[in-house]
């Protein structure tokens, strides 16, 4: 059942995104035509640079809002009806988005690397190699689903709560990792805060759990 859901997820978070990465493909292609061999050109090159930033706000708008419909509005009854435990539905969600991410992480790069901007790519769109990577946007999206859920406690104000949580969750965080002082490398402190986040999320939505 856990693979079902796990290919729902895909399928539905797809269905929001696959128009916009064809539709970066087929920019990429289109303006390879114009040039026709001749050198890049700068406004191209940023072009698409912006255009993969904006995707990936839409991207990670998409799956806020997802992770809110499913869990805290009328979807959600339905969602728990599923034979399927609260561990699997978050397990789902973040395993499918963590795919989709590094599937456009890995187009994104190598059209832009084709263009000769890689170092460009790498200062503005990457955290590191990609394990590092990874950890990263797991982090991101882990904690992002535990404000989400710990700001529906506020049931009057949801989303100001929200936002208030991950600003404090960021606080927390990063002061420790500034009194440890583990900086170099995103795994030693991404590993281990995702895994609170993860676990602190399914407490929350199995115990405290309130639909709108």
């Amino acid at each position: 059942m856990f693979l079902k859901l796990l290919k729902y997820e895909g399928i539905a978070l797809g269905r929001w995104l696959l128009p916009f990465y064809l539709l970066f493909i087929v920019l990429y292609l289109f303006f390879t035509y114009v040039e026709n061999g001749q050198e890049t050109d700068i406004i191209f090159v940023s072009f698409l640079c912006f255009f993969v930033l904006a995707i990936k706000m839409l991207s990670a708008f998409v799956v806020l809002c997802r992770f809110y419909s499913n869990f805290f509005k009328d979807e959600g009854y339905l969602t728990f009806t599923l034979p399927v435990s609260v561990w699997e539905h978050v397990a789902a969600k973040f395993l499918s988005v963590l795919l989709v991410v590094v599937l456009f992480e890995t187009l994104s790069a190598g059209i832009l690397s084709s263009k000769g901007i890689m170092n460009f790519y790498n200062i503005f769109f990457a955290e590191g190699n990609m394990l590092e990577e990874i950890v990263y946007i797991s982090f991101l999206c882990l904690k992002a689903y535990l404000a989400i859920t710990l700001g529906h406690l506020l049931a009057n104000h949801p989303i100001f709560g929200a936002v208030l949580a991950y600003i404090v969750l960021n606080i927390f965080f990063y002061s420790i990792i500034s009194i440890v002082g583990t900086t170099d490398h995103v795994y030693v402190y991404g590993l281990p805060f995702s895994v609170i986040c993860y676990v602190a999320t399914c407490l929350l939505l199995r115990e405290k759990l309130e639909l709108s």
